[in-house]
């Protein structure tokens, strides 16, 4: 089995911009115009050669998960912590749900190792990874100016 080239070399540098030019890695299950921003943004914190099949599953429902926190907190500030009862006032149920699905998140994210903290405590050859495919982003010509050695892939 062949070897994968260090990130910080020419190979690794071409690697990087072929994977930034490249289709865009496909969801497991379809997306909705919500969640696919949130798709965009997991799938970038890690190089594209880091996802396997179960990590884009739970990339799925992290996305799912957000979107479902984002409306559940919305609704949460619209009706207030607390709820008027018969018996008087008592704590909004739908704190409970808005503090679970901000655990799942928390633990999908973990997992997936794309927390800001993971910055920091991945292996130095993925930081590396994700940081050249990261400047390659960055440093993205228009599709017409592409080299064709970067535009095979």
């Amino acid at each position: 089995m062949k070897r994968k080239s260090k990130a910080n070399t020419v190979d690794g540098a071409v690697r990087a911009m072929q994977a930034v030019i490249a289709a865009p890695l496909p969801s497991p299950w379809p997306l909705s115009a919500a969640q696919k921003p949130i798709w965009d943004e997991v799938l970038s914190r890690r190089a594209r050669d880091e996802w396997k099949p179960i990590d884009m599953r739970f990339a799925w429902e992290l996305s799912d998960v957000l979107v479902r926190l984002h409306e559940e907190d919305g609704r949460l500030r619209k009706e207030g912590m607390l709820v008027e009862t018969d018996r008087g006032p008592k704590a909004n149920p739908r704190e409970m749900i808005v503090r679970m699905l901000s655990k799942r998140a928390r633990e999908l994210a973990t997992h997936l190792r794309i927390h800001p903290a993971s910055d920091y405590t991945e292996p130095q050859q993925a930081r590396a990874g994700r940081a050249a495919e990261k400047e390659a982003r960055m440093a993205m010509p228009p599709p017409a100016d592409l080299p064709d050695f970067l535009a095979a892939h």
